[in-house]
This record gives C-alpha cells, structure tokens and sequence, in this order.
C-alpha cells in the first residue's frame, strides 16, 4: 500500500510520460529518487518530476491550528510522505511532526486533483511554445 502514491503518480503521469520532452532543468526531489534507479529517472519527462516533486514537497502541511506540544522534532526537508497511507477522501494526521505541531497529508483526492493540475499547466505550457 505505500507504493500505491508512487503507482498513482506514474498512472497519472503516463500519457506524457511516454513523450520525452526537452531536457529539464527540474530536479528530482531526493526523496523521491531513493524510489528510482538511474535509468527511470533519465527517462522522465518534466510533468512526471513535477508531479512526484509536488507529492514529496507540498502533498503535506504542517497543521499550526492544531498545537502538539508532545509531537518530537523532525526535518521538514526530509520528511518522507511515502512512508505514511493516504486516506482516499479526507486528510491524514501524523502527530510525528515539526515542533509542537502535526503534519496533515493530502487525501488521495486532494492528491489526484493537484497532479491532474500540474499535468494540464505543463502540458498546456508546452503547446504554447
């Protein structure tokens, strides 16, 4: 079930992914390269990095509404979401968080929402030029 975020990004991704677009200056996030070897993430176009970045760097807030004063210290930066099951409708609450605070991950329908997002503004981008 943990790997279901990754199949999802790759389901979505996959129309533009089999279009190999100009070399990217987009980086993948580390995160996500730990769940890659070489030869796939070479062969990833722009709207795939996107997507995967978005999962690891935005799919999750830190929830300040919600005090934690037990909660223990972590790096926002290296905080894997992959680690964690998304709920299909409504938003996860991980109480392993920054101080004081939980961490609150996307639904997968908030999820699938924005990587459909990202795929149109990019795909949209690259017709245009």
């Amino acid at each position: 079930m943990k790997n279901y975020l990754l199949i999802l990004a790759l389901f979505l991704g996959g129309a533009s992914f089999a279009q190999q677009a100009d070399p990217v200056s987009q980086q993948l996030d580390a995160r996500a390269s730990l769940y890659y070897n070489a030869g796939q993430i070479a062969q990833m176009d722009a709207v795939m990095i996107e997507q995967l970045n978005f999962i690891f760097q935005h799919s999750w807030v830190v929830n300040t509404a919600k005090p934690c004063p037990e909660c223990p210290t972590i790096a926002v930066s290296a905080f894997d979401v992959n680690q964690y099951t998304r709920e299909t409708k409504s938003r996860k609450r991980v109480y392993l968080t920054v101080p004081g605070h939980p961490i609150d991950i996307l639904s997968y329908q908030e999820l699938d929402v924005e990587l459909n997002r990202i795929k149109t503004e990019l795909n949209s981008n690259s017709t245009q030029h």
